[in-house]
């Protein structure tokens, strides 16, 4: 793993091979990988297997984390920088809309343990736009102090089964009908 890691730092073509039925540290689950079985007879399928695999890595064609984690940070920094009517801004949520669907399609492959260690934060948009949401929810008259609870409140599979495909938009709506009232019975 410690290798592994040193050749995605950087961007460095990598070949991941396991046993068919294998299953990979959730960590490098969604990565391309050779899963086939390992006797004489599968010989020529890996070597076919692994041909496409360099082949297509000398083409550049091949995952590169840090550009992931390039891509995700300037796409927060456009989405935090922009006006809210900004057109801009409007095209940058729309992606990291698209972008949440893809990851939590992948979320709903991975066991259930590891999904519950998903909160609802996760889903709200950047910093900025959790602060008009925490706006919008005091306004409405939420209670302080369940804000931090609606916003921590882990995706179990009852709610991740109900919320599949929801986009930045429906999450906000969803933790406004979460609003607990802000009266003096809840402040002592």
């Amino acid at each position: 793993m410690y290798e592994l890691g040193i050749r995605h730092a950087l961007n460095l073509p990598v070949v991941i091979m396991g046993w068919k039925g294998q299953r990979l540290p959730f960590d490098i689950s969604n990565q391309r990988a050779i899963l086939e079985e390992r006797d004489f007879e599968s010989i020529p399928r890996n070597i076919e297997l692994l041909e496409s695999f360099i082949s297509e890595a000398k083409d550049g064609s091949f995952y590169k984390p840090m550009d992931v984690v390039i891509r995700s940070g300037i796409l927060e920094r456009a989405s935090d920088e922009l006006a809210s009517d900004n057109l801009l801004r409007v095209i940058a949520d729309e992606i990291r809309d698209l972008k949440d669907k893809v990851e939590r399609k992948h979320i709903g492959r991975l066991p259930s343990g590891i999904r519950k260690r998903h909160i609802v934060r996760g889903y709200l948009g950047s910093k900025q736009d959790r602060k008009l949401l925490h706006q919008k929810y005091l306004e409405k008259g939420g209670n302080p102090e369940a804000w931090g609870k609606i916003l921590g409140t882990p995706i179990d599979d009852e709610l991740y089964e109900k919320t599949i495909g929801w986009s930045v938009t429906q999450w906000r709506e969803y933790v406004l009908s979460q609003i607990v009232p802000d009266t003096d019975e809840n402040n002592f």
